[in-house]
């Protein structure tokens, strides 16, 4: 699971990224691509770890809904 997670970088773009962090703060280019990548991991993760086949495919709409612009096609 976690190889799959971590494969999700080659798929990245650039569009998107984050202005701010939590506290407001803008954040360098690098710090964008950084906190967005972590956000997607940790949607991706909420996938693999559901209890049940129904709740998986529930959070694989949700992260599709929620990224789907920010993950080229291949």
């Amino acid at each position: 699971m976690t190889h799959k997670v971590r494969g999700l970088d080659r798929y990245l773009s650039d569009q998107q990224l984050p202005e701010t962090n939590e506290e407001g703060e803008r954040l360098k280019l690098e710090q964008a691509k950084r906190q967005r990548r972590f956000e997607i991991k940790s949607d991706a993760y909420k996938i693999y770890a559901s209890k049940t086949e129904e709740q998986a495919q529930q959070e694989l709409q949700q992260f599709i809904d929620k990224w789907e612009t920010g993950v080229s096609r291949v």
